[in-house]
């Protein structure tokens, strides 16, 4: 007579899901729940699918009714749940803050990879510190089910970025000027130019090179130089104003 085999016990990884089994030698009989949850698609059959399988150890028993004999068997399904990645927030550097960690704290029974490396002090830890921007993706395996889950963080730089146009000196008259837009960092920003003002844009200027520092919050600071040109161009005036006298008098 053949020994019943219900299968080999297993580890999956997802709660609720489904697992065939295939018991041997292959016929009729009857499977049953000895622990945990399960519904049997065919429950009558050596062949079947077992679903809504919960938590942890689900053990199901197969009877064969094999020829006039009755032999039992029984497998055990370890479902360990949905493994989690979670890759942290978002984050971002700056003049002053040059590297962050990202991720979350490890689970026991997980393994970490992160990808790309570069930029990374250690890229098989669940919190490494990151020293670069870009998008990093983490993979979570576990050990013992072998569940894979991912997930990402995009990491930015949120440096000063200054930006300027400006208008020349035309005719040697002090009518250039200067606009300036900022970006990123931290607001509010102040502005210190080389003569001494500390608007943000500038009018009623000159020929000459200015000079501005730009600071943010953080006190992260950037610079721009901008040189305002005289154009000579063509250059209208009115006429001085001529008096005549006739010396004849009126009349002559």
């Amino acid at each position: 007579v053949a020994v019943v085999n219900a299968g080999r016990d297993t580890t999956i990884c997802l709660v609720n899901d489904s697992y065939a089994l295939n018991a041997t030698p292959a016929g009729s009989g009857t499977w049953t729940v000895i622990s945990g949850t399960g519904v049997f698609s065919n429950g009558s059959n050596s062949s079947t699918t077992v679903s809504g399988l919960s938590l942890g150890i689900n053990k199901f028993q197969w009877i064969s009714n094999n020829s006039c004999n009755i032999s039992k068997d029984t497998i055990s399904i370890n479902v360990t749940g949905f493994v989690n990645a979670n890759a942290g927030v978002d984050k971002q550097l700056n003049c002053s803050i040059t590297n962050v960690i990202i991720g979350t704290p490890a689970i026991s029974g997980n393994s970490y990879v992160w990808s790309p490396s570069l930029g990374l002090d250690n890229a098989n830890i669940a919190q490494p510190t990151a020293s670069q921007t870009g998008t990093y993706v983490l993979t979570v395996t576990n050990t013992i089910s072998i569940c894979v889950a991912y997930d990402t963080v995009l990491i930015t730089n949120n440096g000063l970025v200054a930006t300027e146009t400006h208008s020349t000196s035309t005719c040697g008259s002090n009518n250039g000027s200067i606009d300036v837009t900022v970006t990123g960092g931290t607001a509010p920003y102040t502005y210190n130019w080389n003569d001494g003002a500390v608007s943000q844009d500038r009018t009623g200027l000159v020929a000459g090179t200015y000079t501005v520092t730009i600071t943010d919050f953080s006190a992260c600071s950037t610079i721009l130089s901008i040189t305002i040109i005289a154009v000579p161009g063509t250059c209208l005036s009115c006429p001085a104003t001529t008096t005549f006298t006739d010396p004849g008098g009126a009349g002559n």
